[in-house]
């Protein structure tokens, strides 16, 4: 974040040559105030859809597991029927 930041500060100044320099500083300053709120968004929904992916790959393997007990239950019990004589 402070990359981008930075990077974008140096371009704008660079671009930014000539003309009243407190203004082009305050317009800089806008500018890069609104740039570190935007990667703070990012990072903040990044944030939230790693967590959300984390509970959803949870959910999957309780899923899973279950998945597998039943098939051992269902395994176990067509061994038990299979060894009844009829």
């Amino acid at each position: 974040m402070k990359t981008v930041i930075r990077v974008a500060f140096c371009a704008l100044m660079i671009a930014g040559c000539g003309g009243s320099k407190s203004a082009q500083i305050e317009d800089l300053k806008t500018q890069v105030d609104d740039l570190t709120h935007r990667v703070k968004s990012l990072e903040d929904n990044l944030l939230k859809n790693e967590k959300q992916m984390i509970q959803q790959q949870q959910a999957m393997q309780s899923m899973h597991e279950q998945m597998r007990n039943m098939e051992d239950y269902f395994n176990k019990m067509q061994v038990g029927q299979s060894a009844v004589p009829r």
